[in-house]
């Protein structure tokens, strides 16, 4: 199955935010056995945030956002996903009712701004958020799942790490490792890496990442990923494609 993550906030665009959250989303849909095959980075905005959903919900069968779930003009998400689908908005009680507690052991107004962020698309779920005010959501549309997230990476780790037995693919088991291999280019690595990966029928994925110049100081970061029905199987296929790449690279420097 695929996913798509749409990051979501002028912040993020301006440079004035690292986008961590699609670097450690993307990760962690790789670790419930999805394949990530898209990612966007969108303004505040209605028409934008509409397009990417869209796009997403082509291309994918879970698309997650995160981001502009705030109290502010511009946490725009939630309002915009739920036109672009369709579907009226609702005050979700439970969230509303926690919302005014929070507030008020704050010593301060559940104001509308405040409240907006209980506002959830008819038949959705809240999901809790343990770390901040505004909750993440869960909705089907289609058949396609969404997952709206805050755009704080704290709470947005949070609520994830707390649905990921329920979006997890069942009978699919991930493990990944990397080896840091110095004084190897990456251009000596491509012809051994098309070997391994073809005598293997492609059941590992494996990725050279470049640590210093291919021409002068050479180092080499390699990832080799697998799945598999059950965990240890993909733990040996990971094993055994390290196995054969080394034998490789023995056999090159006789």
């Amino acid at each position: 199955m695929k996913a798509c993550i749409i990051s979501i906030g002028n912040e993020l665009l301006r440079g004035k935010t690292v986008n961590t959250n699609a670097s450690d989303f993307g990760m962690k849909l790789t670790l419930c056995g999805y394949d990530v095959v898209r990612g966007f980075t969108v303004m505040d905005d209605p028409k934008e945030i509409a397009w990417a959903l869209e796009v997403g919900m082509e291309s994918a069968d879970l698309v997650l956002t995160t981001g502009g779930l705030g109290p502010t003009f511009d946490d725009m998400t939630v309002e915009s996903i739920s036109k672009a689908l369709g579907i009226p908005l609702i005050m979700d009680s439970e969230t509303s009712d926690r919302l005014r507690k929070r507030y008020k052991m704050l010593g301060l107004e559940p104001t509308p701004e405040r409240l907006k962020m209980a506002m959830i698309p008819r038949g959705s779920k809240a999901l809790y958020n343990p770390v901040g005010a505004a909750p993440g959501i869960m909705l089907s549309d289609h058949d396609k799942t969404i997952i709206i997230l805050p755009g704080v990476p704290e709470e947005a780790n949070a609520i994830l790490d707390s649905i990921m037995d329920i979006i997890r693919i069942k009978g699919v088991e991930y493990y990944s490792e990397s080896r840091y291999l110095k004084g190897v280019m990456e251009s000596s690595l491509v012809p051994i890496v098309n070997k391994v990966m073809k005598k293997m029928n492609s059941k590992v994925y494996i990725k050279s990442h470049p640590r210093h110049s291919e021409t002068g100081n050479p180092a080499v970061e390699l990832e080799i990923l697998a799945r598999s029905d059950k965990a240890d199987h993909a733990k040996d296929l990971v094993e055994k494609a390290f196995d054969m790449v080394f034998g490789e690279l023995n056999e090159v420097k006789k």
